[in-house]
């Protein structure tokens, strides 16, 4: 498969898109979807985003720090994938510093709006300002990152600021 990706020069000949079955194969991905046509780029993009948690997190969501040395890549990878899998009905107990805010309320809340922009979402924590925190980070990445904003043009806005009502969250 890895040889497959690597040999195709557009997505002609690249085979199917599918949710990375490793980190170095989502790294894979993000390298062939660039030789890509620019419109088969944006759907590949879009597909890998809806349906692979790891790639949507690293490669559109700018969370670099997951691939920073093999054990936290893998460690953040299978968690991907477990939370991807099966999200409901679990409590997590995860080390602390193991990404599972990052991963399951940033990361998983976001590809489900993406997938489903008619869902609702309730963001709770013992302390309101942790919530508070989660929103606004969310909030920021839906106004500021322009590749989300772009692939996801039926779902987010290209100016935020001048189509809602509501600019800011009141604590």
């Amino acid at each position: 498969f890895a040889q497959g990706l690597r040999k195709s020069a557009n997505c002609d000949v690249h085979p199917p898109l599918r949710q990375s079955q490793d980190p170095d194969e989502a790294q894979l991905w993000s390298e062939t979807v660039e030789r890509c046509s620019p419109a088969a780029r944006r759907d590949h993009l879009r597909w890998l985003g809806r349906n692979d948690l790891f790639f949507l997190l690293v490669y559109l969501l700018n969370r670099r720090h997951f691939i920073r040395d093999g054990r936290t890549e893998r460690w953040t990878f299978d968690r991907c994938c477990e939370v991807q899998a099966d999200p409901n009905g679990y409590v997590d107990l995860w080390p602390r510093e193991s990404f599972k805010s990052e991963i399951i309320t940033f990361g998983l809340l976001i590809q489900d709006l993406l997938n489903d922009p008619e869902k609702t979402f309730g963001i709770f924590s013992h302390t309101r300002p942790l919530a508070g925190r989660f929103l606004t980070l969310i909030k920021r990445e839906f106004e500021q990152n322009e590749l989300l904003k772009s692939l996801y043009d039926d779902v987010l806005w290209a100016d935020p600021k001048s189509n809602c009502l509501e600019h800011s969250v009141p604590w």
